[in-house]
């Protein structure tokens, strides 16, 4: 007889690559179709745990954040992942963090449990005063071996959170989109001229309007969270770019006269496209709705498209609830010490039974937000005066004190008083020069700044700029509606061009005439025949700046 075969049958082995060695991994073709095969037999995985996700994003950020990579290997063979990384905290977080909006790791569904215990506890090992964080895992994210063992509830924190999603029904969107108020809307655009819902699949097409969407995208965020991400980000960029050259965003914009109105940036999923990466619209064009209008159309291309799902991913924003016709569950999941998880859920169950108690005292979430938004900003605020000193805080009193109230009112005529004009240009409506407001030598933050700037573009007033690509140094605004009367003592019979909240970086005072020339001639109000422009000047300083230059003071009543 022949001796028997024995299969030697080896333990899960869990191997932890940082660095280079993940680098040097991910560009092994084996390897990355073992990922692969894992990736699509996991019922949980997310386009966010993809390897051509993944790499594209250790790719474009290995040298922001250190890569991190789990396997876990039995018999050689692949049976679980986690792609991770390192942040300047020493943070262990997954890979794409903000820009992934999903977080979770793949495995095979026999060896889950056994394959993430043993990584965690080795990632514990490793980085034994390091905290680990998944946000957000997708709702069927197997978890019973963190629930179920009473070593991991000590050290771990799950939370719950709702998650909106419109599924797509042909009936339900063009129904919407029929409602009085709705469609009221879409004919007012389209009385403004050609009204388009664009896909954008051509790649020179998307990077030419790259910036644009960047700038329009945090400009709306900066203003409204104090959120600024793409403008200026080389980094986000490469990697946006690069997840559309590899098929995976999804991009869409509506357009009016070529002008886009609204847009968004998502990333293509299992059969739905995920609500991440850029979405916004046109503080100019609010009061049509066009942001909630583009994700109606949206729904409707995605119909076509043959998409069961756009996913519009967790959070509180209430645009969501709108569009949202079903909902699951995604989770937070956190790994520390006992004492720091126990002290979180402390605070936490703290903040819960004080917001709860606030809204049953008539201070609702609407105005718990507009008080922890103040708070942020004098935090800030505290900042920029330590940074510039007590002086420029007693400045900027003496300058509220010394208001001019009435504001002056000064005649700009469109005449050469300049010996040498900058190279600089004025832009109208531009968001990107409004991002590069810089707060030296005030005590204005970039939120105030930006949050007064959107809620003027709303209104309808018209921002005329003067940045050198790096820093604002000019802002004027325009009314677009004049009073129905309008008296002045040089009265003429065409009402003139009224500018008002004139900015003046601290550094380009020397500039300002050159500023105001450019401004008269790109508004037309410099043109021969024209009546002179007038400014509306609030500040003192301001005043006796314009004065200097030879500015002509008027008398100036509003009739209302």
């Amino acid at each position: 007889m022949g001796t028997p075969l024995v299969m030697t049958v080896k333990s899960l082995d869990i191997r932890i690559l940082k660095g280079s060695e993940v680098l040097d991994k991910i560009s092994n073709q084996v390897f990355i179709d073992n990922w692969d095969h894992l990736f699509n037999s996991c019922p949980w995985a997310t386009i966010y745990q993809s390897s051509k996700f993944v790499s594209l994003w250790y790719h474009a950020y290995h040298h922001k954040f250190e890569p991190l990579l789990v396997l876990g290997e039995e018999n050689e063979c692949l049976v679980g992942l986690i792609p991770m990384c390192v942040d300047r905290d020493g943070g262990i977080l997954a890979a794409g963090l903000s820009q992934a909006e999903y977080q979770t790791w793949i495995s095979t569904g026999q060896k889950n449990n056994e394959f993430i215990s043993k990584s965690i506890l080795s990632l514990k090992n490793q980085f034994p005063s390091s905290k680990i964080s998944f946000k957000y895992l997708p709702g069927n994210t197997p978890l019973g071996w963190c629930k179920n063992n009473s070593l991991w509830r000590k050290q771990s924190w799950i939370r719950t959170h709702k998650h909106p999603l419109m599924k797509i029904d042909e009936k339900d969107l063009e129904k919407e989109l029929r409602k009085k108020n709705k469609r009221e809307k879409i004919n007012r655009l389209k009385r403004l001229g050609d009204l388009k819902m664009e896909r954008i699949s051509n790649y020179r097409e998307f990077e030419e309007m790259y910036d644009e969407l960047a700038s329009q995208n945090d400009f709306r965020k900066g203003a409204v969270y104090d959120a600024v991400y793409f403008h200026k980000n080389k980094t986000a960029k490469k990697f946006l770019l690069s997840l559309f050259k590899n098929g995976l965003l999804h991009v869409s914009v509506l357009k009016l006269n070529q002008q886009i109105i609204a847009a968004n940036v998502g990333t293509m999923g299992k059969n739905c496209v995920h609500l991440q990466g850029m979405n916004t619209h046109s503080p100019i064009h609010s009061k049509y709705s066009p942001g909630i209008l583009h994700f109606l159309m949206l729904g409707l291309m995605l119909r076509e498209e043959g998409v069961a799902f756009f996913d519009l991913t967790p959070g509180k924003d209430p645009y969501k609830d709108m569009l949202a016709n079903e909902y699951g569950e995604a989770y937070s999941l956190e790994f520390r010490d006992p004492g720091p998880i126990q002290l979180m859920k402390v605070k936490y169950y703290i903040s819960q039974k004080a917001r709860t108690s606030l809204i049953r005292c008539g201070f609702h979430a609407f105005k718990q937000r507009a008080a922890k938004k103040q708070l942020a900003i004098l935090k800030e605020k505290i900042g920029l005066m330590r940074r510039t000193g007590l002086s420029t805080l007693i400045r900027e009193k003496l300058s509220a004190l010394t208001a001019i109230k009435p504001p002056t009112v000064f005649e700009v005529s469109s005449y050469s008083m300049l010996q040498t004009p900058s190279s600089y240009t004025v832009e109208v409506d531009s968001y990107r020069d409004m991002l590069d407001f810089d707060p030296t030598g005030s005590v204005v933050t970039r939120w105030e700044f930006l949050d007064d700037a959107l809620y003027k573009m709303e209104a309808g007033l018209q921002p005329y700029t003067m940045s050198d690509g790096n820093l604002l140094m000019f802002c004027i605004w325009r009314e677009k509606r004049f009073p129905p009367v309008a008296v002045a003592s040089n009265a003429t019979s065409v009402t003139p061009a009224l500018f008002t909240d004139l900015y003046v970086h601290v550094t380009a005072k020397n500039m300002i005439d050159d500023f105001l020339q450019k401004v008269l001639t790109l508004s037309e109000t410099g043109v021969p025949d024209s009546p002179p422009a007038v400014i509306h000047v609030k500040e003192a300083r301001h005043g006796r700046l314009l004065e200097k230059l030879g500015y002509k003071k008027i008398e100036w009543t509003h009739v209302l």
